[in-house]
C-alpha cells in the first residue's frame, strides 16, 4: 500500500536515442511506411506476403510482422472499404502466427530488433479494435445486436490508442451476408473467440516471463524483442479485462507492470504507452471503489505530463490528439474520484486548476447531491405547531424541501453520469454465439457493450450516492463547527477559549 501511495518521480525530460539501425527502423516504421503506403496504396492493399517471400527469402520474421503491417493498413487505413469476415478471420491467424513466432525457442525472434511503440501498436492498439470490429459486425450481420449498435453503444478502440465511435458493416437479419463469401462459418464463428485471444497472451506472457522481467528492474532500454512483447502483452490484457468490465482481473494482469510503485511505469517515457496502461489501472481501481488509490495514481501521472508537456494547455499544438484524449478521459475520471472521496485527495495546483475548470461545476454537483435531501427529511419531520394554518405551512415546506432534494440528486446523477462517459474506456462486444445464430437464446448471446456500461455505471453511481449521502451530515455539521465563533464554543462546552483552541 505505501508503494502504492507514493508519489511518482519525475523521469528525465530527455531520454538516449536508440541507436542507428533501430533508428533507422523506427523512422521506417513511424514516417516511410506512411508515406509510400499514401503515394502507393492509397486505395489498394500491400502485396501478400505470399507475393513478396521470395524477395525477403523467406525471412519468417519479416514476414511475420509484414502481415501485421498490411492488415493494419487495411483494416484502419481502407477502413471505408466494405469489411468482410476473411479478411479479420485473416488478421488473427496472422496474430496467432505472431505469438508463436515470439514464444518458439527454436524462431529468429531472438534476433529481432523492434522499436517499443511498434510491438505496442500490434497489441495494446490494434488487437483490441480489430476484436471489436469484427465482433460488431458479426452481432449488426447476424441480427445480435444490431439495435444496440444502432443506438451508438458499440465503439471501439481506435488506431493509436484513443477510443473512437466504430459501426460495423453488413446487413441485418438471419440470412448470410455476402460478406461471408469466401470463408466457412464455422471459421468465422472461431476467429477472435474471446476465450482464445485471452488464453494467447496470458500465454505469450507467461512463456516471455513478463512478470519476472519487469520485477528484475531492467530498464526499459534493456529489453528484448520478446521482453517488450512479454511486457504489452499484460498491458493488453488489463485493458481488454476492463473494456469487458472484469476489474480485477484488470488490476491483476498490470499489477506486474509496477505501474503502482514509486518509480513509475517502465515504459514512461513511451507517452501514450505510459498513459495507457495508467489510464486502465486507474480506471480498474475506480470501479473497484479504490476511490483514493485511483486518485493518488491519476493525479501523480497527469502531473508529470502537465509538467513537462502541457498536455492540458489547450493553446500548445505541440501534444498528440491521442495524448490529450487520454489524458482527457484520466483527468474526467480524477474529477469523479474525488467527487466521491469524503475528505478529498490532495491534487496539486498543475492538475486541480484544469480540473476545476473543466469539471468543477460537476464535483460540486455531486458533493452538493444529497444535503437537500437532509433539510427535506427535518422538514417533514418537525413537529407541527399552532393549528392547522401551522400544519399546513409545514406540509408546503416539507413539499419544497422534498422537490429541493429531488432536483439536487437528478442533477448529481447527471454529472455522475458526465465524468463517467468522459472517463470510461469503450466496452467490448462479446458474441459467443454460433454463426449465424439461430434461436432467441443464441441472438441473446451478442452482448451490447451499451447494456454493459449501462449496469457499471448504474452501480458506480448508487456507490457514489450512498457515500455523498452518508457523509453530508458530517459535512454539514464541520462547516457549521468551523464557522462558530471560538467564545461561543467555549460557553458552549463550558470551557474558557484557549482550552477550545
Amino acid at each position: 500500500m505505501d508503494a502504492l501511495l507514493s508519489p511518482l518521480p519525475v523521469p528525465a525530460a530527455s531520454s538516449p536515442s536508440p541507436p542507428a539501425p533501430l533508428a533507422d527502423v523506427q523512422s521506417f516504421y513511424e514516417r516511410g511506411w506512411k508515406d509510400i503506403s499514401s503515394q502507393y496504396f492509397l486505395r489498394t492493399a500491400w502485396p501478400s506476403s505470399r507475393e513478396i517471400s521470395a524477395v525477403v527469402k523467406d525471412d519468417a520474421g519479416f514476414l511475420v510482422l509484414y502481415r501485421l503491417l498490411c492488415f493494419r493498413h487495411t483494416l484502419m487505413t481502407l477502413a471505408d472499404q466494405p469489411a468482410i469476415f476473411s479478411t479479420y478471420a485473416e488478421a488473427w491467424n496472422a496474430y496467432k502466427a505472431f505469438f508463436d513466432f515470439v514464444v518458439d525457442p527454436s524462431s529468429s525472434a531472438s534476433a529481432v530488433t523492434l522499436p517499443h511503440v511498434w510491438v505496442y501498436d500490434i497489441l495494446c492498439d490494434n488487437l483490441p479494435f480489430y476484436y471489436q470490429k469484427y465482433h460488431q459486425l458479426r452481432a449488426t450481420a447476424f441480427g445480435g445486436g444490431a439495435a444496440a449498435a444502432a443506438a451508438g453503444g458499440a465503439a471501439a478502440a481506435g488506431a493509436d490508442g484513443g477510443d473512437e465511435e466504430a459501426s460495423a458493416s453488413g446487413g441485418s437479419g438471419s440470412a448470410v451476408p455476402t460478406e461471408l463469401v469466401g470463408i466457412s462459418e464455422s471459421d468465422a464463428a472461431a476467429a477472435w473467440s474471446l476465450a482464445d485471444v485471452l488464453a494467447q497472451l496470458h500465454r505469450v506472457a507467461e512463456k516471455t516471463d513478463a512478470a519476472g522481467t519487469a520485477a528484475s528492474g531492467k530498464a526499459a532500454t534493456a529489453y528484448s524483442f520478446r521482453d517488450s512483447v512479454g511486457y504489452f502483452a499484460l498491458a493488453t490484457l488489463g485493458r481488454l479485462y476492463s473494456k469487458l468490465g472484469d476489474y480485477a482481473a484488470s488490476l491483476e494482469a498490470v499489477k506486474p507492470l509496477n505501474v503502482f510503485a514509486p518509480e513509475g511505469a517502465l515504459f514512461a517515457k513511451l507517452q501514450k504507452a505510459h498513459l495507457t496502461v495508467q489510464h486502465t489501472a486507474g480506471f480498474a481501481l475506480a470501479m473497484s471503489r479504490r476511490y483514493e488509490e485511483a486518485a493518488k495514481l491519476l493525479a501523480r501521472t497527469l502531473l508529470y505530463f502537465q509538467r513537462n508537456s502541457g498536455i492540458f494547455n489547450d493553446r500548445d499544438t505541440n501534444v498528440h490528439p491521442t495524448l490529450r484524449r487520454t489524458a482527457d478521459k484520466m483527468l474526467a475520471l480524477l474529477a469523479l474520484a474525488v467527487a466521491a472521496l469524503p475528505g478529498g485527495v490532495f491534487v496539486d495546483d498543475y492538475i486541480r486548476k484544469p480540473m476545476r475548470d473543466r469539471h468543477g461545476e460537476k464535483i460540486d454537483r455531486i458533493i452538493a447531491g444529497a444535503t437537500p435531501a437532509t433539510t427535506a427529511t427535518a422538514a417533514a419531520a418537525a413537529p407541527a405547531a399552532g393549528g392547522a394554518a401551522a400544519a399546513d405551512g409545514a406540509d408546503a415546506s416539507a413539499a419544497a424541501a422534498a422537490s429541493d432534494a429531488a432536483a439536487a440528486v437528478a442533477a448529481a446523477s447527471a454529472a455522475v453520469v458526465d465524468l463517467f462517459e468522459l472517463a470510461a474506456p469503450s466496452y467490448l462486444t462479446w458474441s459467443p454465439a454460433p454463426l449465424p445464430p439461430t434461436t432467441d437464446d443464441e441472438k441473446a448471446l451478442f452482448v451490447s457493450p451499451a447494456a454493459v456500461q449501462e449496469a457499471h455505471l448504474a452501480a458506480l453511481a448508487g456507490d457514489i450516492a450512498a457515500r455523498v449521502a452518508g457523509v453530508a451530515p458530517l459535512r454539514s455539521f464541520l462547516r457549521l463547527y468551523t464557522n462558530i465563533d471560538v467564545a461561543k464554543l467555549a460557553d458552549y462546552t463550558g470551557s474558557n477559549p484557549d482550552a477550545v483552541r
